[in-house]
């Protein structure tokens, strides 16, 4: 399962719990399960971070190579 959420106070969570185990179900309900849920994918999937100066390109990508989702995290200011 691939899940990122939005969380309040700015804060992004992301759920990348695919390393081959069975693929969970998607909740019924989702949406009620989760409020903050941006992204939910039932799939085999593995992570990228890419640190490019003062930020950092994470990329979601299924075994085939087909990309789930990019973000681009900018550095945080002290």
């Amino acid at each position: 399962m691939y899940e990122r959420s939005e969380l309040p106070g700015g804060i992004t969570q992301i759920i990348a719990a695919g390393a081959g185990a069975p693929r969970s179900r998607k909740h019924p309900d989702a949406a009620a399960a989760n409020p903050y849920s941006k992204v939910l994918e039932p799939t085999l999937h593995y992570t990228l971070f890419d640190m490019q100066g003062d930020r950092c390109v994470y990329t979601a990508k299924r075994p085939d190579g087909t990309v789930i989702e990019s973000l681009v995290f900018p550095a945080r200011k002290p």
